[in-house]
C-alpha cells in the first residue's frame, strides 16, 4: 500500500488537467480553480488570491471542503469554519474563520498509466514498473529505518536526561526557543534580528520542550 501511495504521488506530479463541460457542480475528486479572500470573525477578509485544489485530498479543513463541494461555476460562496484548538498559533484557537471562494473553472485530473515509458521519465534508473515498484519500496524501507534509528536515539537521550538532571542556563534555552520559532515559521530571521527578540511570551509554552533540546 505504501509503494501504491507513492507512485501515485509520481503519477500525480505529472497528471493533466482538463476541462469539465458535462456539469458544473463540485464533486469530491474535482479540482477546482477561482479564487479565494480569508479572513476571521470581525475582521475584513484580506486580499483575493488565487485557489486551485483538489476536493477528496484531506489538504483543507473538514468544515471548508464539505462546504465546497455543490458549488457551481460561476457562484461565490461564504463558508466559516472554526479553527481547531491545537492551532499553532495561540491566539486563533476556536476563533471563526471565514473563507469566500468564486469559482472560476471545473477540472479533472488525468493521470498518466504506469507505463515502461512513464517509468523512464522519473529519472531515478528504473525502466520498467517492475523496477520502479522494487526501487520504491527500497526507499521507503531505508526511510523507515532512519525513522526507527530516530525514534530509538530520542528515546536514549530522554532516558539519560531523566537519569541525569542538571540545570541549563537560560539564556542557553531562550536561543533555543528562538531555533523553534525560526523554523515553525512564526518568525523570518531575514525581516529581524533573532538574537536579540525577546522571548518571555514562548516560555510557558516552548520552555520544557527547549530545555529538553539545550
Amino acid at each position: 500500500e505504501d509503494v501504491d501511495k507513492a507512485i501515485d504521488e509520481m503519477r500525480s506530479s505529472q497528471s493533466a488537467f482538463s476541462t469539465i463541460t458535462d456539469r458544473t457542480a463540485a464533486e469530491s475528486g474535482d479540482v477546482i480553480k477561482g479564487n479565494i479572500r480569508v479572513g476571521l470573525e470581525d475582521e475584513e477578509p484580506a486580499a483575493e488570491e488565487p485557489f486551485v485544489v483538489r476536493l477528496g485530498e484531506g489538504r483543507l479543513p473538514e468544515e471548508l471542503e464539505s462546504g465546497l463541494l455543490g458549488l457551481t461555476v460561476g457562484e461565490t460562496r461564504t463558508i466559516e469554519t472554526t479553527l481547531p484548538d491545537d492551532h499553532r498559533d495561540e491566539q486563533l484557537r476556536g476563533k471563526k474563520a471565514i473563507y469566500i471562494v468564486m469559482l472560476e473553472e471545473l477540472q479533472e485530473q488525468i493521470l498518466p498509466e504506469v507505463t515502461d515509458d512513464f517509468v523512464k521519465t522519473l529519472g531515478m534508473g528504473a525502466q520498467t514498473a517492475l523496477e520502479l515498484r522494487l526501487k520504491v519500496r527500497e526507499q521507503l524501507e531505508k526511510q523507515q529505518e532512519q525513522q526507527e534509528q530516530t525514534e530509538i536515539h530520542a528515546q536514549i537521550l530522554k532516558e539519560l536526561l531523566e537519569s541525569n538532571p542538571f540545570s541549563v542556563p537560560q539564556s542557553m534555552i531562550d536561543g533555543e526557543i528562538r531555533g523553534l520559532l525560526v523554523r515553525n515559521g512564526y518568525v523570518d530571521p531575514s525581516k529581524m534580528d533573532v538574537h536579540r527578540m525577546p522571548v518571555d511570551t514562548f516560555r510557558e509554552q516552548l520552555g520544557k520542550l527547549a530545555e529538553e533540546r539545550a
